[in-house]
C-alpha cells in the first residue's frame, strides 16, 4: 500500500493514478488527443512526435516533483522509459524505494 495525499492505494490503483496523471500531462503538453494517448500508451512517445528533448526535461522534472521521486541513470537507459505504460511502472517502482 502506498499512502499519498491521505489516501491508501493498492498497486493497481497506484498504476492507474500514475497513468491518469501521465495522460493528462501529455494532453496538456503535446498535440495528441486523450484517445490517441490511451490507444498508443505502449508505443514510443518520441517516435510518435508527442514531445521533443526540451519537453522531455520538463516531463522528468514534473514527474519527480509530483510523485516525490528521483530518477537515476538506469531509469533513463531503460527502454520502457519511452512509453507511457513503461514509464508508469518505473514511477511506481521509484515510489516504493
Amino acid at each position: 500500500m502506498v499512502h499519498q495525499y491521505g489516501h491508501v492505494f493498492s498497486r493497481g490503483n497506484m498504476i492507474s493514478t500514475i497513468n491518469e496523471w501521465l495522460i493528462q500531462w501529455f494532453q496538456k503538453n503535446s498535440l495528441a488527443s486523450e484517445k490517441e494517448i490511451e490507444e498508443k500508451r505502449n508505443e514510443n512517445f518520441f517516435i510518435l512526435g508527442w514531445i521533443d528533448s526540451f519537453k522531455f526535461i520538463i516531463l522528468v522534472s514534473d514527474i519527480e516533483e509530483h510523485f516525490n521521486i528521483e530518477f537515476n541513470n538506469d531509469d533513463f537507459q531503460n527502454r520502457n522509459f519511452s512509453t507511457l505504460s513503461g514509464l508508469s511502472e518505473i514511477i511506481d517502482m521509484r515510489m516504493k524505494k
